[in-house]
């Protein structure tokens, strides 16, 4: 998402984020361009809604998801399809 949106710079760009906590106590990464990598998601979930958070980590395969309040579980698309609700 954020290589995408260009919100990465390209050094960052390069880094496999899989294991990024990995390669930043191996010293193979360092935490300044960890905190860069964060501070410019943190950037972008902030201008997203929690469905579309949701929808990128479905997409991505990320291993978070946003937490949600009991209007936001109401509103789940997934919960109405298997109408969770009645």
């Amino acid at each position: 998402m954020a290589g995408e949106q260009g919100l990465l710079d390209a050094d960052l760009m390069q880094v496999d984020w899989s294991t990024w906590i990995q390669q930043i106590q191996q010293g193979k990464l360092s935490v300044e361009d960890g905190n860069r990598a964060v501070s410019a998601l943190l950037a972008r979930f902030r201008t997203m809604t929690k469905a579309e958070i949701q929808a990128e980590a479905v997409r991505q395969k990320w291993l978070f998801s946003p937490i949600y309040l009991a209007p936001d579980l109401l509103a789940d698309p997934q919960l109405a399809a298997r109408d969770y609700w009645t």
